[in-house]
């Protein structure tokens, strides 16, 4: 069945306005007051799934608002929608494309296709080379120039191609390996790059170029100047295709026009949205950082709240 992705705003749905109408009243509430209300608001306002515990009964919400949000989801067929992105529909009316995410963590039994195609192996084969190439650098087994291992690792990208990895090294630092470090660049100004790339040791900096279509203009400025500095620094000509530098990209033929070895280019697919990318080859930096064991994990817990979110019935 194809998803009809016509819909009408929520904003002129009958529970949006019965939303309008509670939030005057629901503003002059405190939280304090609502416990008071109702003693057993926390138990009532609050979910378990596996290991994570919810409790959203510190908003400001009541039973009425409660119900207008669900009337809400709805009116809105939140169910269908939910269905046809887990389907691989053309969720992403914007750019016409599937938003097959949940398939980067999903297994084989999933199922989960594209226009009838499985797309398992797909992801299956990038997360391999996930697992080998950072399982290489964090052993000092992946080797630059100067027969020199890695302790620097700069990844560089914009948007979701950056702020995820940057967010899940950052919130996991307890698990980070303690002789390699992790540095992300998204800005374009060049005071960041350098500021990166001052004190830095050339032999032993590995450049990861993540850009969706390795032409986004910001990524690439940055990137030149990453490798202006690694050449200067080594004596290296066409330092790109060196074991300094690794390309993630969905547009392969862009990465190899740049120079990258055919052999350190790891590949994501078009329907992966950049804001869901770090559970990709995108991720590799956050594998690094954490090891592919931890990283298998994080995929795992997303892989649960998949099916949580795919099976949960809205009351």
């Amino acid at each position: 069945m194809t998803f009809n992705s016509s819909r009408p705003s929520p904003t002129t749905l009958p529970a949006w306005h019965e939303l309008l109408n509670l939030k005057e009243s629901i503003l002059k509430q405190s939280i304090l007051g609502l416990f008071n209300k109702n003693p057993a608001r926390s138990k009532k306002l609050s979910i378990q799934h596996d290991e994570l515990f919810l409790d959203y009964s510190k908003n400001l919400v009541d039973d009425q608002v409660m119900a207008s949000l669900l009337a809400l989801a709805n009116q809105s067929s939140l169910s269908a929608h939910t269905e046809a992105m887990f389907t691989g529909e053309l969720v992403n009316t914007t750019e016409q494309k599937a938003a097959l995410h949940p398939a980067l963590r999903g297994k084989a039994e999933d199922n989960y296709t594209l226009n009838g195609t499985p797309v398992h192996e797909q992801v299956k084969l990038a997360l391999s080379q996930v697992s080998s190439i950072s399982d290489q650098i964090r052993q000092g087994k992946w080797l630059g120039a100067t027969g020199k291992a890695m302790t620097d690792i700069i990844h560089l990208g914009v948007g979701g191609s950056e702020l995820g990895p940057r967010m899940a090294c950052q919130a996991l630092q307890a698990y980070a390996h303690p002789d390699i470090k992790i540095h992300f660049v998204s800005n374009v100004d060049g005071a960041e790059i350098l500021s990166t790339l001052k004190g830095l040791n050339p032999e032993t900096t590995l450049i990861i170029i993540a850009s969706k279509s390795f032409a986004t203009e910001e990524t690439m400025l940055n990137a030149q100047s990453a490798l202006d500095w690694l050449e200067a620094a080594l004596g290296l000509s066409h330092v790109q295709s060196s074991t300094h530098v690794i390309g993630i990209t969905a547009n392969r033929d862009n990465a190899l026009a740049f120079g990258i070895d055919p052999s350190q280019i790891l590949e994501f697919q078009e329907w992966v949205g950049g804001r869901y990318s770090l559970w990709s080859s995108i991720g590799l930096s956050i594998a690094i950082c954490i090891g592919y064991t931890n990283f298998e994990s994080i995929l795992s817990g997303a892989r649960e709240m998949d099916i949580h979110f795919k099976t949960s019935v809205i009351l």
